[in-house]
């Protein structure tokens, strides 16, 4: 059997024990809180079922820029794009250590995950630009992935050295606010189960998580039979 990349096992990052979800999922309704971009989340969810094995979590900036440029994080690690948790607004989390992090793609934005914060750092406009070009080998806001990747925002929330702490499971390909799978349905439904009480309208996800990683490596990769979907 091969063994996963640059690990000795699979790992995903899903929370299997249903007692300690449960205690996870009621601390995320006193913690700060942050609504995931389509990217992030489709991130999430493959981090969840150890499609990124050896990730524990979101790149910092340092990681990023070494992965787009070299294809390499700082630590050796050969990754062919940066997997990250982008921002345009973290004003809600800004000093948190902890933070629960909100599926957009879902009806009501439950909790998707717990995320220990290791860092916000803001990327330049330049350093945007330099990560999609070397991604997606365009800048031009009329291929999607370029535009979603520049439109989200510039702050890298990251936790490297921590484990992200993903709280329900969907099907890569899921269908846009609607529930994968209901056994994954939080224990409570009350505001500290970590729901919006005002959510704002978010343009639903057309692709599914598998989808986008694919396009961006084919685009990496110069395949672009996989750059379209």
């Amino acid at each position: 059997m091969i063994r996963p990349h640059g690990s000795e096992t699979l790992k995903p990052l899903y929370v299997e024990d249903a007692t300690l979800r449960g205690e996870l999922l009621r601390e995320a309704g006193v913690l700060p809180k942050l609504l995931l971009n389509s990217q992030g989340a489709a991130n999430a969810v493959m981090l969840a079922s150890a499609y990124f094995t050896p990730l524990s979590g979101f790149m910092n900036l340092a990681d990023a820029l070494a992965v787009s440029g070299e294809m390499r994080a700082t630590c050796g690690l050969f990754w062919p794009v940066p997997i990250l948790n982008v921002a345009s607004d973290v004003s809600a989390i800004r000093g948190a250590k902890r933070i629960a992090l909100l599926d957009p793609n879902v009806e009501g934005y439950p909790v998707l995950a717990i995320q220990d914060v290791q860092s916000i750092e803001e990327a330049s406009e330049e350093q945007m630009r330099f990560m999609a070009e070397k991604i997606f080998r365009t800048t031009d806001l009329k291929h999607p992935g370029v535009n979603n990747f520049l439109s989200a925002g510039r702050f890298l929330v990251a936790d490297p050295g921590s484990q992200l702490l993903v709280l329900r499971r969907r099907l890569p390909g899921h269908l846009p606010h609607r529930r994968a799978d209901p056994r994954d349905d939080p224990p409570e439904r009350l505001e500290e189960g970590g729901r919006l009480s005002d959510p704002k309208p978010h343009a639903p996800c057309s692709r599914g998580p598998r989808q986008d990683c694919h396009a961006a490596r084919g685009s990496r990769w110069g395949d672009h039979s996989h750059a379209v979907g």
